[in-house]
């Protein structure tokens, strides 16, 4: 019996700090970084209206095929009072398949069916087919306090 006990505290004690690693790929403190991205954050600075903001993109595929079309400036429109979006003039996420994704305010997504950009400013509940772009670090209020279409310039910092 004694063996039993033992054997079974062993088994907890390794199961329990294996189950409560985080996976290598996710590296933020609060765990929203995408899966699949590294600690190479790329720093971006968003503008609207002469204000700016920083966007942390993440180290993924589809996040370093934006950042090599910085700068951009893009028209973004209002969709289903959660979100800001607007498609770039060239594909970014052809030949990957999306990991699905809970945004919560200030997360950047791609949408892949459309191919649009996401810039969400009301948490959503999970959807297969975003891509998990990057995270607002400032800047929400210039997104959640726009009525109506606007310009945003995003260029590498």
């Amino acid at each position: 019996m004694k063996k039993l006990i033992i054997a079974l505290g062993v088994f907890l004690a390794l199961f329990t700090t294996a189950c409560g690693a985080a996976p290598d790929s996710v590296t933020a403190k609060d765990n929203t970084m995408a899966v699949g991205a590294t600690s190479n954050i790329k720093k971006v600075r968003i503008t609207i209206d002469g204000r700016s903001g920083v966007l942390n993109l993440y180290d993924t595929p589809v996040s370093n095929e934006l950042y090599k079309l910085l700068p951009l400036t893009l028209s973004f429109s209002d969709f289903n009072s959660t979100e800001k979006i607007a498609t770039p003039s060239k594909p970014i996420h052809e030949g990957h398949k999306p990991e699905g994704h809970a945004p919560k305010a200030g997360d950047l997504c791609l949408y892949a069916p459309w191919g649009n950009l996401c810039f969400f400013y009301r948490d959503y509940k999970h959807t297969g087919d975003l891509f998990s772009l990057g995270r607002l670090e400032s800047g929400l209020d210039l997104l959640s306090e726009r009525k109506g279409d606007f310009s945003m310039t995003l260029e590498k910092m």
